[in-house]
Order: C-alpha cells, then structure tokens, then sequence
C-alpha cells in the first residue's frame, strides 16, 4: 500500500511536473511567437530607414550635381530683364542678314520652381532663302536660350521667301 501511495504520488508529482512545463512551454511559445514577430516588424523598419537614409544621401548628392547645373544654366541664361533686349537683338540680327522683319513677344510664364521662366515670340519675316535661314541660324547661336514651336517657310510669288516662327524665349528670375 505504501508502494501504491510512493507510486501515485510520484507519478502525480510527475504529471503536474508535466502539465506545468507543457503549459509553461506554451506560454513561452506563443511570447516566443509575439517577439519574433515583433523582431520582424523591428527589421523591416530598419531596411526601410536603410532604405531611406540611402535614398536620403543620393538625393543630396543630386542636389549638388544639380546646383552646378543650375548655376551654369543662370551664367548661360540671360535675366528677366535681360529679355527686354529680346526684340532689339532679333532686330539686329534680321538688319545683318538684309531681311525684312516684324516681331512680338506674347505673355510670359513662370516656371514651377518661380525662378525659370519663359516669354513666347512671334515673329515674320521676309527675304532671299539664304538670308532668311542666316537669320533662323543667328537666332539659334544668339545668346538666347529658344524654344522654336512653330518654323513655317514659304515661298512668295517672286523669288522670295516668308518665315513665320513662334517659339519661346527662356531666361532666370533671380541670379
């Protein structure tokens, strides 16, 4: 009988030693789970910040590579006010190559970053073929950076020509 009770009582003692660790192992299971998602979510949050603190340092890196362009392109482009001599400069041009010339410059337009902006032009003019692509060539070389939309050249009864041209003239805000 004591034998009986030893043996119950042990296996008892063994049993509850056995449901507590299967319990225990549960618990530590299911925190176990809980922590290495929670580990997961940690790591995805630090690609993403790698991510982003990379991304971060290209971008700065653009930015300079941009200034130096913006910078050239301020040296390169003439100012708003610089465009008032627009007209006079095509007028000049037109007078060298002996062609007859009217011009008028439309509404102007700034940019998204308010320091690009633009003036659009029209302009009519009449001559020999020769004199009047010596004029489109002047226009292209000029000191003026210029958007052509429109280049429309034709031929006169006679022996002449008429170019009509509409474009865009592009200059700075601020320098």
């Amino acid at each position: 009988m004591q034998f009986k009770k030893y043996f119950l009582t042990r296996v008892g003692i063994d049993l509850a030693i056995i449901i507590a660790a299967a319990i225990l192992a549960v618990f530590i299971g299911s925190d176990m789970r809980n922590r290495a998602a929670k580990i997961t979510s940690l790591r995805d949050d630090i690609d993403f910040w790698t991510q982003s603190t990379e991304s971060l340092a290209l971008l700065r890196e653009d930015r300079a590579r941009a200034q130096n362009y913006s910078a050239e392109l301020q040296n390169r482009l003439p100012s708003r006010d610089e465009l008032l001599n627009f007209s006079r400069d095509l007028n000049i041009i037109a007078n060298q190559n002996k062609v007859g010339f009217n011009s008028s410059l439309g509404n102007e337009e700034r940019g998204a970053n308010d320091k690009l902006g633009r003036v659009s032009f029209n302009l009519t003019a009449e001559g020999a073929l020769d004199n009047i692509l010596n004029l489109a060539k002047g226009i292209k070389n000029s000191r003026y950076f210029v958007n052509t939309t429109n280049f429309d050249l034709v031929a006169k009864p006679g022996d002449g020509f008429r170019l009509s041209m509409n474009g865009q003239v592009f200059s700075f805000y601020s320098r």
